[in-house]
Formats: structure tokens, C-alpha cells, sequence
């Protein structure tokens, strides 16, 4: 209501509510977790982890009245090797997977109208760094370069479908590409100094839409 505070009009007909509001979302999920590091020798050393998830999301809305259940699940693995040439130096590669379910896929409309279908987005991420520590001095030097492909990843386009809301499409796959330096001082016990740079590049590299 457009309500004048100094002259309102009183007896004005209420509203009607709009359509889509009073949502409820509810998410449950479930993790379990292992890992293992093993000295391969006195200068390698190896890790290995997996995961499982399980999500599921129930979804309510009273205006209109609709009710929706989505289930994914998913077991994911990541590893690594270091490499400790001295006590100070340590050299790393390691590789990750993991998924995460659309929160807003039961508001996300494709171009049939159909919500609560999307796939999980998912991802991997390989990096490779190195690690400085000088406990003399106090300080830790660390640097990395890595890539993060997601895919599955949806987005809103500015076209209505026959319901006349912008639907949603898979975009496909997105990369980030980058490197990044972290440093930390301590020169007194209660002091700490820390400073970091990194440098990403992120560009869709696959979809669905041209543009």
C-alpha cells in the first residue's frame, strides 16, 4: 500500500499477496570423511582423503501452494604429494573434487518451466605450490598456482518462457586459473604480520549460450 502518514485513507482494500512469497527451504545434509598420510620416504610424503555427501532439500511455498523434495549425493576424492628437500622447503601438487547442490533450484525456472531439476554443480581444483619456513626468523613464505573448473553451473538469462519468468540454463563449465603469495612475520610472540597477493582469471569455457 501507498500510505500517506499524514493523511491516510482509512478502509483501503488489502492487498493481494504476491505470488511466490512465504517460501520455505529446508536442507539436511550428511558427511563422512577419511584420510590417510603415509611417508612414502624421508622426504615424500603422501595424503589421501575421500568424502561422501548426502544433501536433501524440501521445499514449501503457500503462494500457490507447492511442495518439492530434492536428493543428491555424491563421493569425492582429493590427494596429494609434499616433497621436503630440507627442513625449511616444502614442495607440493595436489588435486580435488566437490560438488555442492543448487540452493535456488526450486525458484529457478528452465525454459519449460520446470524447477527443482538441476543437476549439482560440481568441481575440481588442481594446485601446485611451495613453502618456506624459517623458524629463526620468524617467518613463513608461501606460493601456489592452481585451476578450478566448475561445472553444471546454472545462470538467469534475459528471455521469458511461457510462463513469463527469465529462465535459467546450464552455463557449462567455468575456470579460474591463478597464482597467489602469502607471507607471515612474527617478531614477538604476540605480534603477527601477514600480507598476500593472488591473481585470478576466471572466464565461462563452455555453454550452452554463445554470447
Amino acid at each position: 500500500l501507498n500510505v500517506n502518514l499524514y493523511n491516510p485513507t482509512l478502509g483501503a482494500a488489502y492487498p493481494a499477496p504476491r505470488p511466490g512469497t512465504l517460501r520455505d527451504t529446508r536442507i539436511d545434509a550428511l558427511g563422512l570423511y577419511a584420510q590417510a598420510q603415509v611417508g612414502i620416504t624421508a622426504s615424500f610424503k603422501g595424503v589421501i582423503a575421500v568424502r561422501h555427501d548426502k544433501q536433501e532439500m524440501d521445499f514449501a511455498q503457500q503462494r500457490p501452494v507447492r511442495t518439492a523434495t530434492a536428493e543428491s549425493s555424491a563421493t569425492v576424492p582429493s590427494f596429494g604429494v609434499v616433497y621436503q628437500p630440507t627442513k625449511q622447503a616444502s614442495l607440493y601438487v595436489s588435486y580435488a573434487e566437490s560438488f555442492h547442490p543448487v540452493l535456488n533450484s526450486f525458484n529457478a525456472e528452465d525454459i519449460n518451466g520446470v524447477t527443482g531439476e538441476w543437476d549439482p554443480e560440481e568441481a575440481m581444483q588442481k594446485e601446485a605450490g611451495v613453502k618456506f619456513d624459517f623458524p629463526a626468523r620468524s617467518l613463513t613464505l608461501n606460493a601456489a598456482v592452481f585451476e578450478i573448473e566448475k561445472s553444471n553451473v546454472i545462470e538467469q538469462t534475459a528471455l521469458p518462457n511461457a510462463n513469463g519468468v527469465n529462465y535459467w540454463i546450464v552455463v557449462g563449465s567455468i575456470k579460474s586459473r591463478g597464482a597467489e603469495v602469502e607471507f607471515q612475520y612474527r617478531p614477538q610472540p604476540h605480534m603477527q604480520f601477514r600480507g598476500g597477493y593472488a591473481y585470478i582469471d576466471a572466464l565461462i569455457s563452455e555453454s550452452l549460450n554463445r554470447a
